[in-house]
């Protein structure tokens, strides 16, 4: 219908059409675009910070004291301790 129309009109309206269809469809695809990569850096973002978190899950856990049970008295002690504060033993 639009077709048989701008034939049936002038040539310069069909310039005008077709620019303004041409351009118009230009924009649309820029706005796709930019918002498809606006998404992508917000996610990238996102991954870092994920990365980040863990690292530093990571870097708690290590720092964590680990509690054994003393061979002797059983009490709990830490591991890098070489005595037992409970019973005063040494640990082997």
């Amino acid at each position: 219908m639009l077709l048989v129309f701008l034939i049936m009109s002038d040539s310069l309206t069909f310039v005008v059409v077709f620019f303004g269809i041409f351009f118009g469809a230009a924009i649309l695809l820029s706005i796709v675009v930019f918002s498809a990569q606006s998404r992508n850096e917000k996610n990238k973002r996102e991954y870092q910070l994920a990365l980040e978190r863990i690292e530093l899950e990571k870097e708690r856990a290590s720092k964590a004291i680990i509690m054994i049970p003393c061979q002797y008295c059983g009490g709990l002690i830490p591991q890098a301790s070489t005595i037992c504060p409970n019973c005063g033993a040494k640990r082997v």
